[in-house]
């Protein structure tokens, strides 16, 4: 009976030993260097391209539709005819047909909108920020736009205003050179910088443990107390703390 049981009862320290094992091996542990470099604070959103001129046809009353003289996707020049009512509708200005679902005979009814007009040439990005970035956005700062299957290209764009609507805190942003391709509706990641600087002392932040790091200096080890000032995406400004460039310091990853 003791055979029996001889060989699990070996194999539960060995399992143990191997999941203590397994469990180092995921996690690394490397060595990286403190440098000066230039660090960029930014908000983070996401935005709307919107187009700036757009016209509607809406009935005051009960109207027959009497003539159309263009359809959904058609390109117009200021003063083309667009469709007849009681009186003939022109275009105020030079776009494209975006909403147009009915035809010549309907009836349609008051505030029943019958036609959009766009100019999809003229756009702007609206983005919608949390309290804790609309606090920081200012008009005149830049924001670096990046659209889904375009990460290759990167838009610059100006901020024009910020405000609120509903409870909701919005950003106006301005970039004149977008391509044609890109249409109103389309969402686009927006960076806005809210402040730069150049020859910061830097280190990752996964380094930062606690407001601690791990420093080497001479070939010992220390755990130090730190301050931040700016951070961005991967790395953080060291305002205090006893750590010069050169240093080295530990990061844990997994």
């Amino acid at each position: 009976m003791k055979k029996k049981y001889l060989l699990p009862i070996l194999a539960i320290p060995l399992l143990f030993l191997i999941i203590i094992n397994f469990k180092k091996q995921k996690s690394t542990v490397i060595q990286t260097h403190i440098k000066k470099g230039e660090i960029t604070q930014a908000v983070y959103a996401i935005g709307t391209v919107t187009a700036k001129k757009t016209y509607e046809i809406k009935p005051g009353i009960t109207s027959i539709i009497s003539d159309i003289y263009v359809s959904e996707g058609n390109n117009v020049k200021k003063g083309d005819p667009l469709l007849k009512l009681d009186t003939l509708f022109t275009a105020p200005f030079s776009g494209t047909i975006t909403y147009l679902p009915y035809i010549k005979g309907e009836t349609v009814f008051p505030q029943m909108k019958i036609l959009t007009l766009t100019d999809l040439t003229d756009r702007y990005i609206v983005v919608l920020l949390e309290q804790q970035g609309a606090l920081i956005v200012k008009e005149g700062q830049k924001a670096i736009l990046n659209f889904e299957n375009m990460r290759e290209s990167k838009f610059e764009g100006t901020v024009k205003s910020i405000f609120s609507n509903n409870n909701q805190f919005l950003v106006h942003i301005e970039s004149p050179n977008l391509p044609k391709e890109i249409l109103p509706g389309m969402t686009t990641d927006v960076a806005i910088t809210i402040q730069k600087k150049s020859n910061a002392l830097l280190l990752p932040i996964q380094a930062i443990k606690n407001g601690k790091v791990s420093r080497k200096r001479n070939g010992k080890s220390k755990e130090i107390d730190i301050q931040t000032g700016l951070i961005d995406d991967a790395m953080a400004e060291i305002v205090s703390g006893d750590i010069q460039e050169f240093d080295t310091v530990t990061i844990q990853k997994k």
